[in-house]
């Protein structure tokens, strides 16, 4: 057998690596009702799918996934110890490199303030609770359709 029979043979990891890599979510409320709708919803829809509860431990997470980064954050704005907003800002402010993360910013109270500090950060789509599942489906697929082109 020669060596091109051999590496043709091999699985091509770089493509499936991506396609996994791709399907990463953090999902961040404190609320534990809608987390876990969100979590069962997302991974129907096969993703994989992490979880936290603030702010920090969006940072936390975030910063500490390494190869494994998240492609996106799907984060509420009204938790204990830090809200998402301020995690946003402050992660695209000191971490250039996850400038490329989407976002999808979810609250129930989009007042004129939050709703501009949310559009001036980069790869973010506001989504105003309560949404339907299937909505947030389609604004996945179209921020990451919209990111790979």
């Amino acid at each position: 057998r020669s060596m091109n029979e051999s590496l043709d043979k091999q699985p091509k990891n770089t493509l499936e690596r991506g396609e996994e890599l791709r399907r990463r979510i953090l999902v961040v409320d404190n609320e534990e009702g809608v987390k876990n709708m969100l979590v069962a919803a997302l991974e129907a829809f096969g993703y994989d799918v992490v979880t936290a509860n603030n702010g920090k431990e969006l940072l936390e997470k975030v910063r500490s996934s390494g190869e494994k980064k998240f492609t996106a954050v799907i984060t509420d704005n009204n938790m204990p110890e830090m809200n998402g907003i301020d995690a946003l800002e402050e992660l695209r402010e000191k971490n250039p490199d996850f400038d490329e993360l989407l976002i999808i910013f979810m609250s129930g109270l989009f007042n004129d303030e939050l709703k501009s500090r949310a559009e001036r950060l980069k790869n973010v789509r506001c989504l105003k609770k309560p949404f339907g599942i299937f909505d947030l489906k389609k604004i996945i697929e179209e921020m990451i359709e919209k990111s790979s082109s």
